[in-house]
């Protein structure tokens, strides 16, 4: 008796199984994929830059979400000078993150934010405009 190498083996057993599978509705390639996996794309913050204008009295926007590597510039829109400093209340921090010093009407000052964190600042002479936040993701 001829002995049959494996692959041979299996030619003969698809040979005999193609029929029955033609017969049970199965058509088309075998070859084909019955489902195809769709990728998901991730989402992953792109820097870029942002502005938030400074009002007499508020910023624009008062919070603003960014991912990490970000700049975003304040432009002074008012008509007196204005500064960014990070703190609580209307007193800065003695060592703040964010110090624009005196920022003139008609003026901008930009900070890159290389780290994730929230930043609140305020404009410590004008302590009627509120605070704002810049969150870093």
């Amino acid at each position: 008796m001829r002995r049959l190498a494996p692959y041979s083996l299996a030619l003969v057993s698809f040979a005999m199984l193609a029929p029955s599978l033609s017969s049970s509705g199965c058509t088309g390639s075998l070859a084909k994929p019955t489902h195809t996996a769709t990728p998901t794309a991730t989402s992953t913050p792109t820097p870029a830059l942002f502005t938030i204008l400074v009002y007499e009295f508020g910023w624009n926007p008062p919070t603003l979400t960014v991912s990490s590597g970000s700049t975003v510039t304040w432009q002074n829109t008012g008509v007196t000078q204005h500064r960014v400093v990070s703190g609580a209340g209307c007193l800065a921090n003695p060592t703040p993150v964010l110090n624009s010093g005196a920022i003139l009407s008609g003026g901008a000052w930009s900070f890159a934010f290389a780290v994730p964190g929230s930043y609140d600042y305020i404009d410590p002479a004008c302590c009627t405009m509120g605070p704002g936040r810049v969150v870093v993701q």
